[in-house]
């Protein structure tokens, strides 16, 4: 199937301004969603703000979306965003302005990402500029607390991790990181967990002072530890990860990639 193009155009006269609502467009196929976004007319731009929902639907699998946004707002998605399933999720950490999203079918290489513990996490956090983001990393960690019940509304947690399931001291904060309402009411202490994201170094102002702060910026993906069910060509162990990249979620076995029905995918 040939690439499709979906442009902010297409949305024309859909979506509540400032607050966003249902928009939705359909192109030779292709179904784009989101529930809270805008029709930018005036610069053929759909906005979709924070807190909102993409979801793409496509007949065959679509192997990667490539993203033209207006501006810097990006909603924290990256240019290239591997897939490789006939339907994508995405829940908005920040608002996007997209220009237009081409969909590419097949298969797409999935980005390897670094693992790193919640310590070196933090450390890196600490290296980072001021009001900067790192690139998409996996942090392998605990829960030492849970700083903000899971909500049931937005679908995200804010916790505090570390590296000893003992321990209640928190290395660094994942803010309202993304996960099932299943793994969100169930999150406890000392839970082993992978969190998909970027690290931030976020600067304030309190009491005349510029403070920093250094955390697993919102929108991360958290997802527990072990194997999911249902993965029936490979054999899982305990050197089996579950991570989620960019809303999918995939196991990583012996420096191998598969996609939940078993495939390899790198």
């Amino acid at each position: 199937m040939a690439d499709v193009v979906i442009s902010g155009s297409d949305f024309a006269g859909q979506g509540t301004a400032s607050t966003g609502s249902e928009v939705s467009a359909t192109v030779e196929g292709v179904t784009f969603t989101c529930d809270k976004a805008y029709s930018d007319d005036e610069h053929a731009t759909l906005r979709c703000y924070k807190n909102g929902n993409i979801t793409i639907t496509a007949p065959e699998q679509i192997g990667k979306l490539v993203f033209q946004f207006y501006s810097t707002y990006n909603g924290g998605l990256d240019t290239e965003v591997a897939v490789n399933a006939n339907e994508w999720n995405y829940a908005l950490p920040s608002q996007a302005r997209i220009e237009q999203v081409t969909v590419v079918f097949g298969s797409a290489p999935v980005p390897t990402l670094d693992t790193i513990s919640a310590t070196e996490a933090y450390a890196r956090a600490q290296e980072l500029a001021e009001n900067t983001q790192s690139e998409k990393l996996v942090v392998d960690c605990y829960v030492a607390s849970i700083k903000t019940a899971y909500s049931e509304q937005y679908g995200n947690i804010t916790v505090w991790l570390n590296d000893d399931p003992t321990s209640t001291y928190g290395n660094i904060q994942a803010y309202r990181a993304n996960c099932t309402a299943e793994v969100g009411n169930a999150l406890q202490a000392g839970d082993h967990v992978f969190v998909t994201g970027r690290l931030a170094h976020s600067t304030y102002e309190s009491e005349g002072e510029t403070k920093h702060s250094y955390q697993i910026a919102q929108g991360a993906e958290l997802v527990m530890a072990g194997a999911p069910q249902g993965i029936e060509n490979i054999t899982l162990g305990e050197k089996a990860q579950k991570v989620m990249v960019d809303g999918v979620v995939y196991v990583i076995r012996d420096n191998k990639m598969f996609d939940l029905l078993g495939n390899q995918v790198r």
